[in-house]
């Protein structure tokens, strides 16, 4: 199969740089004929064509040249594809020093000869197996409900969910598959791939070659000399990435419970620049400990590639220990034990092997304080589980009152909890507490007068600035000249860069920004051609407010915005290349290529919003799916949820809810997710999947073991009432598709 798409592939997409050339050429001579009377239908639609060319031509670049933000640049440039082609010679290796006696390989096979002996040693187990007194020590964290958590079957939707977190354009393994191919025919695929990994997941064998996967080199320094100097990256096959993921997705919610809180590495929510900063600090105290009555000592505990060198039968033992139960256990030594390595050199596979330790293959798996507490109690109606809103209102000012009433309520209680205020989880992190530091310390700068605080209208009009429909580096353009340091004349003179501040172009006014872009006679050149071709006039600007007012002021519209600030990019471009190269650019090329560039952004933001659509599907034959949504009505202090329930053949019912002083839209759609359960429960629905269009209350569904926020008790109320069901999940679907639990009114 791989080979008859691979020849399908280069038949119909091959060659695509001359058919981007052709259609630019043919593009240019339709504009050139059209100067004057606007673009013609068949200039409009070569102008498509190209612009899918481009994008085919851009994902193809994308892949190659593995640039993450390419997204947030240019489109397709000349320079991507020099990344791409730096980064291949980059990565060949073309000599390596032997690791025994320093000898330098040269011949390919002796290259190839050192590279499979480091790597054969590594992944070769010692035969180590006294561990008894260490797991004399290890304590179960594993609960028996984490346990049924775990072992329970493995569904559709589970593979569907791992395979839709995957990024669509990852390296491929050994099948040349990425994850964006299965996802975008998911509808064809799912019948043949869907029971394959469910067939793993639920006890069956791994299917031979599943978990074959690809080791490519990448240089850990400049000019490697070592095969040491070399990170190792592993390329799994999607099959066994949506396997391992699946699993990775069941255990995510306890890893804190069961990982010590000393390790930060490959824990989502951890950060392993804080074990980074905790031994800084220590060893330069022991530095500053010179002169004390006890000794200190550091010793460092490092081991290069330490996760490639964990023995199976540690893993396994360490696992049963902690609690795991067995067939988990042996879930996870299946996908440790079968896997095996090729290392990529030079674009070849080299020859299959099997390791027998090492942990590589599962890498895929990422003011009420103050009160009594007999005083808050009274505070709720007892049994409900909601607030008593006339005694909350009869002891509180309306503020304190409305900032009570918006806190959710379980309603059968729950423990207290420490919970971090200024992070959304609720769980402390050093980046949110250096956070508020800073804003204290400009708050105490503020008051004793020393620095000046950002008004709002600044914050929104650097807000309007990077909403603009125009290329990446014409946003940081008008950055730079709101900031003012643009190197024009006048501000090169006045930091002792040039004697005189004069233009250079017309030799006659000091050349300030606002001379340089619109009243300069080669700006003007621009502005006439740009009048005419886009029927714009620029009007009189004040000196001091013209680049502010172009972003913020109504009188102009979001396209004029666009427009303007694009052929001020224009002319900025131009009057560099004047003053440097002594040449300038044509002015109606240079309004052509910019109707060009807007015209495909706008193209591209219809597209965008056409690729959002999503419509409803039913479930399964014997599910119930139910959407929910929550609203709020802020300036009337009250929200609202609702929901629809609907099986593959019918609508089963509807519901509508107030909720009285909730104001925060992240509570009310918790809120309208428990009112949909209360409501399955109620029918005595036993499968059940939940629809809504918040990603971020789903997200915290899925973490809701570690989650400290607001919603928090809520969240754990919904798990404790889902737990009678057969089967149960959270999905999150496009507004489109969640239309009919909009709550109305």
């Amino acid at each position: 199969m791989q080979n008859k798409l691979s020849t399908w592939g280069t038949k119909e997409f091959g060659g695509l740089r001359k058919k981007v050339r052709k259609l630019q050429k043919l593009l240019e001579r339709l504009r050139g004929a059209s100067v004057g009377s606007g673009p013609s239908d068949e200039e409009r639609a070569v102008a498509r064509k190209l612009r899918e060319a481009l994008r085919q031509e851009e994902n193809w670049m994308k892949q190659r040249s593995r640039v993450q933000w390419l997204k947030s640049g240019d489109r397709n440039t000349s320079y991507f594809h020099a990344q791409a082609a730096q980064r291949k010679r980059i990565n060949r290796i073309s000599s390596l020093k032997s690791t025994e006696d320093d000898r330098v390989c040269e011949e390919p096979s002796e290259i190839n000869e050192e590279i499979q002996g480091f790597y054969h040693a590594l992944y070769e187990s010692q035969g180590y197996r006294e561990m008894g007194q260490l797991l004399d020590v290890v304590i179960p964290k594993v609960t028996e409900h984490m346990n049924e958590t775990l072992t329970k079957e493995f569904i559709e939707e589970d593979v569907k969910k791992a395979l839709f977190q995957m990024a669509p354009s990852k390296a491929p393994g050994v099948d040349g598959f990425t994850a964006g191919f299965f996802q975008r025919h998911w509808e064809i695929l799912k019948a043949d791939l869907v029971p394959a990994v469910l067939h793993f997941l639920n006890g069956g064998d791994l299917p031979l070659g599943m978990n074959d996967t690809a080791i490519t080199l990448i240089p850990k320094v400049r000019n490697p000399q070592y095969i040491s100097q070399y990170r190792p990256i592993s390329l799994w096959q999607v099959l066994y990435k949506i396997a391992a993921k699946s699993i990775a997705n069941r255990m995510r919610g306890m890893l804190n419970d069961v990982i010590g809180e000393e390790q930060s590495a490959f824990v989502p929510g951890r950060l392993i620049t804080d074990n980074v900063l905790v031994a800084y600090e220590s060893v330069h105290s022991l530095k500053k400990k010179k002169r004390c009555k006890k000794a200190f000592c550091a010793v460092k505990l490092d081991m290069m590639k330490a996760y490639d060198r964990v023995e199976w039968h540690y893993l396994e033992a360490i696992m049963l220990k902690l609690g795991f139960d067995s067939n988990f256990v042996r879930l996870i030594m299946k996908c440790v034990s079968s896997v095996r390595f090729s290392v990529k050199v030079n674009g070849e596979l080299q020859e299959f092997f099997s390791p027998t330790r090492g942990t590589l293959s599962l890498k895929p798996m990422g003011r009420m304080g103050t009160l009594p507490l007999e005083k808050v109690s009274d505070l709720i109606i007892a049994g409900s589980g909601t607030w008593n809103v006339d005694v909350v209102r009869d002891n509180f000012l309306a503020p304190d009152a409305d900032a009570i009433l918006n806190i959710p309520l379980r309603a059968n209680g729950g423990e207290d909890f420490l919970a971090w205020s200024l992070e959304k989880t609720g769980i402390y992190s050093v980046k949110t507490a250096y956070r508020a530091l800073m804003i204290r310390k400009e708050h105490l700068a503020l008051e004793e007068g020393t620095v000046m605080g950002t008004s709002n209208a600044e914050e929104n009009m650097w807000k309007s600035l990077w909403k603009l429909r125009v290329l990446p580096k014409i946003r940081v353009f008008w950055w730079r000249v709101l900031r003012g340091i643009l190197p024009d004349s006048v501000t090169l003179k006045r930091r002792h860069i040039k004697e005189i501040g004069r233009c250079e172009i017309c030799l006659g006014s000091e050349e300030d920004l606002m001379h340089a872009l619109i009243s300069c006679s080669h700006a003007q050149r621009f502005w006439e051609e740009g009048r005419r071709m886009f029927d714009l006039k620029l009007p009189r600007l004040h000196q001091n407010t013209w680049a502010k007012d172009i972003l913020c002021d109504p009188m102009f519209s979001d396209d004029q915005r666009c427009t303007i600030i694009s052929i001020m990019y224009a002319i900025w471009s131009s009057r560099n290349r004047w003053v440097h190269d002594d040449e300038a650019y044509d002015p109606i090329l240079s309004m052509r290529k910019i109707r060009e560039e807007l015209y495909m952004l706008e193209m591209q933001g219809k597209n965008s919003k056409l690729e959002e659509g999503q419509c409803w599907r039913p479930p399964d034959p014997g599910w119930v799916k139910i959407n929910t949504d929550g609203a709020i009505n802020a300036p009337e202090g009250k929200g609202g949820g609702g929901g629809v329930a609907r099986s593959h053949l019918s609508f089963l019912g509807a519901w509508s809810k107030p909720f009285i002083g909730v104001t925060d839209p992240l509570i009310a759609e918790v809120l309208a997710l428990r009112d949909g359960v209360i409501f399955a429960k109620l029918r005595g629905f036993s499968h059940v999947v939940m629809e809504m269009d918040s990603l971020e209350v789903v997200n915290l569904w899925s973490l809701r073991q570690d989650d400290r926020s607001i919603v928090a008790p809520i969240l754990d109320e919904v798990g404790e009432l889902v737990s009678d069901f057969v089967s149960f999940s959270v999905q999150h679907v496009r507004r489109s598709a969640n239309n009919s639990a909009h709550p109305k009114g």
